[in-house]
């Protein structure tokens, strides 16, 4: 799913807005069933046995589920009418894509992690490109926004770096600050 921060530390997804505080409980002692129903693995073991359609299209970014899952529920991707890859590198996954788009390197674009999920305090940092993209790249983010925008929906930012910036700060956070090396914790 594709969710926005909107302020005051809620996330949106589709039309629900969860409080990322409210989602670590989840995340933290999830309940079996919920986890069993959001188990790819096995979605994708239904979908290469038939009791379940192939989704029409996957999109995948900087991930090589062709080689990283099971033979059996690699098999699934097969039957995917449409692959894109977004990746920096040749692999396995990329090798089976239908359209390849290729990725800067991480010290070529704008990037973030999260991490507030069992650790005692919650963990951001953000880097900025340490270095201009070789190729002809397009970041993900850049990408993902400048297709909804020719699709006509509004993500409500122009550039991935707008959505760094309103993410750090939810968190209280100075994505410039965070870039150069600023700390800050919380509680």
């Amino acid at each position: 799913a594709l969710g926005q921060v909107v302020g005051d530390g809620l996330l949106q997804v589709g039309q629900e807005r969860v409080g990322l505080v409210e989602v670590a409980p989840d995340v933290l002692a999830p309940r079996p069933l919920h986890l069993l129903a959001r188990d790819l693995t096995a979605y994708l073991l239904d979908v290469a046995s038939g009791k379940k359609a192939a989704p029409k299209a996957l999109l995948t970014y900087e991930a090589n589920p062709a080689y990283a899952l099971p033979p059996k529920a690699a098999k699934a991707l097969d039957k995917i009418g449409f692959k894109v890859a977004l990746a920096s590198f040749f692999d396995e996954t990329v090798q089976a894509a239908d359209l390849v788009l290729p990725q800067p390197l991480s010290l070529e674009r704008a990037d973030d992690a999260a991490s507030p999920y069992g650790v005692g305090q919650t963990t951001y940092a953000a880097s900025a490109p340490a270095a201009r993209p070789l190729f002809a790249s397009r970041p993900a983010g850049d990408l993902i926004l400048a297709l909804a925008a020719e699709l006509g929906q509004n993500l409500g930012y122009a550039t991935f770096e707008g959505v760094l910036e309103a993410k750090a700060a939810a968190m209280g956070a100075d994505l410039a600050g965070l870039v150069q090396g600023q700390v800050r914790t919380s509680g």
